[in-house]
């Protein structure tokens, strides 16, 4: 593959997929920003975007993709040669879905949300849940099969983005029950290591341990504030995808709870 591909966003990811893919012999470059500093500027995109003909998006929001497709670096216009478009952050179905009415049509447009650290990413080892075509995914396959190890393509445009925030809605609620006992079993004396031990083997907490599994719930996480917001996301991506006339009484109370948790550390 000799057409040059481009990694747009802020996500941690950014760089070690970069790396990766110039090891694997692509023409690669990258749109980050400045050590986390300062956000690229019109200028830097229109460098950028000379040649492109594959732009991989790990942004960390909607608003930062907003910004890449059509703001402030406009790549989904300025990139005159721009042949696919790959959504890697974790954004909203129905958000990934309205993107195919916005981007013009010569341009393929999968969603391959990513699951994965840094660590995995500079070693090939990321897995990707991916949505759209079936050609749309033959042409982004050399792009996914350098930093890959797993790739399911789950459906349509869009239907990746829904099987990872389900998959994230899941295991956010495990990870919050689990704090949630943890803090039942602290207020009677119960030996916490033995409890995790115990946990550790249930059925339950064995489904949602699978090879795509990350920290990103861990129990001692000190960023609190992070890790709720990540839980409230996650459940609000999941309503996203809700089905009409499903009941919501439930996530909608998980959602409510996890605003009120507090970080733990572990013993």
């Amino acid at each position: 593959m000799t057409s040059i591909v481009g990694i747009a966003g802020s996500s941690r990811l950014s760089v070690p997929v970069l790396r990766r893919l110039r090891d694997c012999g692509l023409d690669a470059r990258g749109l980050l920003a400045d050590g986390g500093q300062s956000q690229p500027s019109v200028d830097d995109a229109e460098r950028f975007a000379k040649g492109l003909a594959t732009l991989v998006v790990l942004a960390t929001d909607i608003g930062e993709t907003e910004d890449i497709l059509f703001e402030t670096s406009a790549l989904a216009s300025r990139a005159t040669d721009l042949e696919r478009v790959i959504i890697c952050g974790t954004l909203t179905p129905r958000y990934v879905r309205a993107l195919r009415h916005r981007i013009p049509a010569r341009i393929a447009i999968i969603d391959a949300p990513v699951l994965g650290s840094p660590r995995q990413a500079g070693e090939g080892q990321l897995s990707f849940l991916v949505g759209g075509t079936a050609e749309a995914v033959a042409g982004a396959q050399p792009v996914l099969a350098a930093l890959s190890r797993r790739v399911e393509r789950m459906g349509a445009l869009g239907a990746g983005t829904s099987a990872k925030v389900l998959r994230d809605f899941l295991s956010a609620s495990s990870a919050a029950m689990t704090r949630l006992a943890l803090d039942w079993a602290q207020a009677q004396g119960l030996d916490e290591p033995k409890l995790l031990s115990m946990l550790e083997a249930t059925p339950a907490r064995s489904m949602v341990a699978t090879e795509f599994d990350t920290a990103e719930y861990a129990l001692d996480n000190p960023g609190s504030d992070d890790t709720v917001t990540a839980l409230v996301r996650d459940v609000e991506g999941a309503l996203d995808c809700a089905l009409q006339d499903a009941h919501l009484t439930p996530p909608g109370a998980l959602r409510d709870a996890f605003r009120n948790l507090r970080a733990r550390a572990l013993h």
